[in-house]
């Protein structure tokens, strides 16, 4: 057998078993969405599931993982959470894998990522390690005023039983997405690929907004 024919025998192998285990690039649908704390992203997500999309929240899976007893990093998680800073890029990029990897090896390949990339260093990481396999279709940003992510946060505390859910916590929250989150907006913003929605409305005229990107999709 010729180098040129062992090469692609192998090569064959390879991106079969990645497609086994990952899906293919051309199967997966990748959304991020992105805003401030309060801004919807929860309740906006239930679009995407009615567009057959899975939701993952990176926020969700780093508070699982936070509340483990056999997780080594949750107490870590916690204390980051209580300033309202941003974890270590290496253990959401790993909880997210492992959760797509999931959702892949079940046949799902749309899917709809809350709370990420909330930095510079997730998106880098993302790129470098991710990109390949997982492409990104666009990003759907839920602008919204300091004053009402406040209002929603704070009334979102009185039942939500969240460390981060305080006047203290969201106002460090809203520093550190300011800060470290818009600069990734505006990233995608220059691709060309960030659909942008009003989230200072209605819950029902949002949902309308949020519909018509997902049509289609």
């Amino acid at each position: 057998m010729s180098y040129l024919n062992k090469y692609l025998k192998y090569k064959n192998k390879y991106l079969e078993l990645k497609k086994n285990l990952y899906g293919s690039a051309g199967e997966n649908t990748i959304i991020f969405l992105l805003g401030g704390p309060g801004c919807g992203k929860g309740t906006v997500s239930q679009v995407a599931i009615n567009h057959g999309f899975a939701h993952i929240s990176a926020g969700d899976l780093l508070r699982a993982e936070k509340d483990n007893p056999e997780s080594k990093n949750g107490q870590l998680i916690l204390n980051i959470i209580k300033e309202g800073k941003i974890v270590p890029s290496i253990i959401t990029i790993n909880l997210l894998k492992d959760k797509i990897i999931e959702l892949n090896s079940k046949g799902q390949y749309k899917i709809l990522i809350d709370g990420f990339p909330r930095n510079m260093e997730n998106l880098e990481l993302w790129n470098s390690t991710m990109d390949e396999t997982y492409k990104l279709s666009f990003v759907l940003f839920l602008q919204c005023t300091d004053e009402t992510l406040k209002q929603r946060v704070l009334k979102r505390s009185e039942t939500s039983g969240r460390a981060d859910d305080n006047p203290v916590t969201f106002e460090k929250r809203l520093k550190t997405y300011k800060e470290d989150t818009m600069p990734v907006i505006e990233y995608y913003k220059a691709k060309n690929i960030v659909k942008e929605v009003n989230s200072n409305r209605t819950k029902e005229e949002v949902f309308a907004d949020v519909e018509k990107i997902f049509e289609g999709q």
